[in-house]
């Protein structure tokens, strides 16, 4: 897949636009995901339009383990920024990824590159990267 290609795929996952597995395997929207993830600059791309990525990516996975008494999302930006380290479980991962779905009206003060790291988190969660080069759904 061109990068042309997978990064117009990513602004359609972006956009909210999820007919996206009548028209395309979900091994190629994992590849376009990944390319357009691994660009050296993704100053092009809106913070929503990462957002709707990590929507989809997390809708994909499920609920991580269900969470009850999530703590607001001021709380929740140390852990959003270090989401993609070992230093916080899976549990507080999830929790910070379901209360910046859910409770996120204001995206200003989230920088770009802490949505980004989200993204790579759950699409390494979602996908992998063979030796080859190729990439395979875990689901």
């Amino acid at each position: 897949m061109n990068l042309a290609r997978g990064t117009a795929i990513f602004c359609d996952i972006g956009s909210g636009i999820h007919e996206l597995s009548e028209k395309f395997k979900l091994t190629e929207i994992g590849e376009a995901i990944y390319l357009t993830l691994d660009m050296p600059t993704h100053n092009g791309f809106g913070k929503k339009m990462i957002l709707g990525v990590i929507k989809w990516l997390f809708g994909l996975i499920g609920d991580i383990e269900e969470a009850n008494g999530i703590p607001t999302l001021s709380r929740m930006r140390g852990t959003i920024k270090h989401i993609r380290n070992g230093e916080i479980s899976k549990k507080e991962k999830s929790m910070a990824i379901k209360k910046l779905i859910t409770d996120c009206n204001d995206l200003g003060p989230i920088q770009r590159d802490t949505l980004l790291d989200v993204a790579r988190y759950l699409w390494e969660q979602s996908f992998e990267l063979n030796a080859e080069g190729s990439i395979w759904s875990k689901y």
